[in-house]
């Protein structure tokens, strides 16, 4: 490396710390800008840029010219396998609010690819996302079946294609309760019973809540599994006290439907009073245990 190239090298770099280390989105953007003056095509500097950009094409624009970048970079290794796939789940989840379901997909394809680099399961979890778009049940049950990471994407996914292909609610109910079980918090947040979370909630309930955003309205497939999915959540929200059953759904009088009300609409009363005799714990595995062990949701 020529001492030119070698200064060049270590003023991106400090510019680089300044920008991620920069208070306000103003500074930041003022150092990437100053990189992109000295390399046009940094990916560092262009991911700054794309985040910090509230058009969704536009950031696509710019995300698309930073992962070029990046494969075009010479050599090989896991620095830039790694810049690669946070390029890729960029592009993805932007190509979802942009509605380029198809551009999504070959993202999240390279991210299954790169998946060694997928340490909290991220990318696996846009790829189900990806296909529930495209509506796969069939490749979702099969890469399912496939997948040894039981994390909240593989759970609602299978659920909803079993659903989608079968409608066996015997088949269907189990799934819901393995499910459940994984973050039982999560379809709160899904359905919005749950507000979101502060600096101060679990990690548990911040992973919730950020899965939730990605899949709240898978239900729109579906109105059938959303009544059904409901009552799940209804019945295992009173028994386990996260909602009140005299007030509003929310737990609040406010002048709504209460959960007792609505599960009472959805078919579930009968299950909610066979089981509020028969649940004698206040520890959330035990309840869904018990109400897997008595098929609740299988009719």
């Amino acid at each position: 490396m020529t001492n030119n190239n070698k200064n060049k090298s270590e003023r991106i770099n400090r510019l680089l710390e300044m920008a991620w280390g920069a208070h306000d989105d103003e500074s930041a953007l003022n150092y990437a800008g100053q990189i992109l003056e000295i390399d046009p095509e940094n990916p560092d500097a262009l991911i700054i840029q794309a985040d910090l950009t509230p058009d969704d094409q536009q950031r696509l624009k710019i995300l698309e010219r930073a992962l070029k970048s990046a494969e075009n970079i010479s050599g090989s290794g896991s620095d830039k396998d790694f810049t690669i796939f946070v390029l890729n789940h960029r592009v993805a989840l932007t190509s979802i609010s942009c509605g380029d379901i198809n551009r999504a997909y070959e993202a999240v394809l390279k991210l299954v690819e790169l998946e060694d680099f997928d340490d909290f399961g991220t990318g696996r979890e846009l790829y189900y996302r990806v296909l529930i778009y495209k509506s796969e049940w069939q490749k979702i049950l099969t890469e399912t079946m496939r997948d040894n990471n039981h994390q909240l994407a593989w759970g609602y996914s299978r659920l909803l294609a079993t659903f989608m292909l079968s409608r066996n609610l015997k088949f269907c109910s189990k799934m819901f309760w393995d499910a459940l079980i994984i973050s039982p918090d999560a379809p709160f947040y899904m359905l919005g019973y749950f507000e979101e979370p502060d600096e101060d909630s679990s990690d548990e309930a911040k992973r919730a809540f950020n899965f939730a955003l990605l899949f709240h309205d898978i239900f729109s497939v579906s109105e059938e599994f959303f009544m059904w999915f409901s009552r799940g959540v209804l019945l295992f929200g009173l028994l386990s006290g996260r909602l009140n059953n005299d007030f509003g759904t929310y737990g609040e009088d406010d002048g709504s439907e209460s959960a007792i009300e609505i599960l009472n609409t959805l078919g579930g009363l009968e299950e909610y009073n066979k089981m509020k005799k028969l649940i004698t714990e206040n520890d959330d595995r035990a309840i869904i245990e018990m109400l897997a062990a008595h098929k609740c949701l299988s009719n």
